[in-house]
């Protein structure tokens, strides 16, 4: 390739536009998703409608992403708003409750082991009690290995 065409094809990729891409507005669904997907609580048919309104334009530019549009609803401040599904890790989770139950197993453990068998199982019997039952499930099945 001489110089000449060179330098053409130079100032044709640094002067002439790209053809565009046609913008497509989102679905509802669409907007569901990507909401979840960030966290943003704003009710997707509210941030539909909104945009819809305004004939998918920010200002009086046409949008070029609706997902970059659609993060800025975050902070609509009087926007309806819904509850977001927890992402939740069952293995963390099931560590966490362990966790706990030793806690718990430390801190009161030693006050039901001081119990007579009678007393707790007064106490697992009664429905209206309060008290740890798998805790004195536990004792109860220690104190039969006795």
């Amino acid at each position: 390739m001489n110089p000449i065409e060179q330098a053409i094809e130079n100032h044709i990729a640094r002067y002439h536009k790209r053809p565009r891409t046609v913008f497509t507005p989102p679905t509802v669904k669409e907007i569901d998703a990507y909401c979840i997907e960030k966290g943003i609580a704003v009710l997707p048919q509210y941030i539909w409608n909104h945009y819809e309104s305004k004939g998918w334009k920010i200002g009086k530019a046409l949008m070029k992403s609706w997902r970059s549009a659609v993060s800025q609803a975050r902070y609509w401040e009087n926007a309806p708003c819904r509850k977001l599904p927890i992402k939740i890790d069952p293995e963390a989770e099931a560590a966490a409750l362990e966790k706990r139950k030793q806690e718990i197993r430390d801190t009161e453990g030693q006050y039901f082991r001081e119990q007579t068998t009678e007393k707790l199982q007064k106490w697992l019997a009664d429905p209206k009690s309060v008290v740890r039952r798998w805790l004195i499930k536990e004792i109860l099945a220690e104190k039969d290995k006795k």
